[in-house]
């Protein structure tokens, strides 16, 4: 029997795409290995500025450190680890380590992103200069990773190309695609029978600056032409509410939960044009059986048809025509949307094709 250890940065309490898929990886290793046979190991990032920089300067990620180093010796040790799932590109020098321990344990390293391409995206946005510093870390523990892994695991084909383009040893690694999913939570009785005289519209998303700069650009491009009631939910929204002040918009932020506004909801936009890996905000939505209007990004890794579940929407245009061209759904739900859910980013399906992928 198989023992792995997880390794991960801490995210309990923390609500990001990110953090979802955190913890959606480690109930894959528990559904498939058994609860008994999966140790964990949280890394923990240092919050001081000072501390931050030094672990930038000495090559040091996700809370990697001598630490944790140590931790992950003696959990191998003590534990008799087979198996290791690094769950972030971020921590790959983990990969280093265990491998000098002992060469036999297999190793898989997850993306959640293409991180050298997501780090230079912020660097341009930001214009910090010390994010090159952060690149030149990046850059490191992804290369040290794909190095010492026998296995990469992609959540979509746009991050496994970008990883293949920038470091040319991953091509002769074993890899695997394991897309978005999520815990099925839809409940076919809440589903909202009434229609409404405004269309209600829903961005959901923490306030960081893809999602930002998304929903910033719909509410100043698109909302003044159509007749909508948009409602932002997500954590730190509520912060810069303000800037949101109109009769046709709802801020409200940071919720415990979620799920009474997606069934409330005619349909979901995600303007979102900047990023790397899956939005997990859109396999929810589907989930929930609502269409989606969206852009590119948004949609990258999603194996649908677009028309059918709602439309692509790249620009002010498009996002105006398709508004006023949304035909009502009875009982504001899309059942192509939910079928897509359950046949593609259903939590069970993850395990299957983990399971599959497994090296023995």
């Amino acid at each position: 029997m198989n023992k792995v250890l997880f390794i991960a940065r801490y995210s309990e309490g923390i609500s990001t795409g990110a953090s979802v898929i955190t913890m959606r990886n480690l109930d894959m290793l528990i559904k498939v290995h058994g609860e008994e046979h999966v140790h964990v190991l949280w890394l923990f990032n240092k919050s001081q500025i000072l501390q931050s920089l030094l672990d930038t300067l000495l090559m040091r990620q996700a809370g990697v450190n001598k630490d944790s180093i140590q931790k992950i010796k003696e959990k191998i040790s003590n534990e008799g680890i087979t198996h290791v799932f690094i769950d972030t590109s971020l921590a790959g020098r983990c990969a280093r380590n265990i491998k000098k321990l002992n060469n036999q344990i297999k190793v898989a390293l997850f993306f959640h992103n293409a991180e050298l391409d997501y780090f230079k995206s912020l660097l341009w946005s930001s214009l910090k200069i010390w994010h090159v510093l952060t690149l030149i870390a990046v850059w490191y523990n992804e290369r040290l990773g794909i190095k010492y892994s026998d296995q990469l695991l992609f959540l979509n084909k746009r991050d496994q190309n970008s990883i293949y383009k920038q470091y040319q040893l991953a091509k002769g690694k074993k890899t695997d695609i394991i897309p978005t999913s999520l815990h099925d939570r839809f409940n076919e009785s809440l589903i909202c029978k009434t229609a409404s005289k405004e269309l209600n519209v829903l961005f959901v998303g923490t306030l960081f600056f893809p999602n930002y700069h998304g929903v910033k650009w719909f509410f100043e491009e698109v909302l003044p032409h159509v007749d909508i009631k948009l409602t932002i939910v997500g954590k730190g929204f509520e912060t810069v509410a303000a800037e949101f002040s109109h009769p046709k918009v709802t801020v409200v932020g940071s919720v415990k939960n979620i799920d009474p506004y997606y069934y409330e909801s005619d349909f979901v936009i995600a303007p979102i044009f900047k990023g790397s890996g899956m939005k997990t905000k859109l396999a929810e939505a589907l989930m929930f059986g609502k269409s989606v209007l969206a852009s590119t990004e948004s949609f990258e890794g999603y194996d649908i048809n677009i028309e059918k579940v709602g439309a692509l929407c790249n620009n002010q245009h498009d996002y105006i025509e398709a508004i006023k061209n949304f035909k009502r759904q009875p009982m504001k739900f899309n059942k192509v949307a939910r079928n897509y859910f359950l046949s593609n980013y259903d939590f069970s399906r993850s395990c299957q094709i983990y399971s599959q992928s497994l090296i023995s």
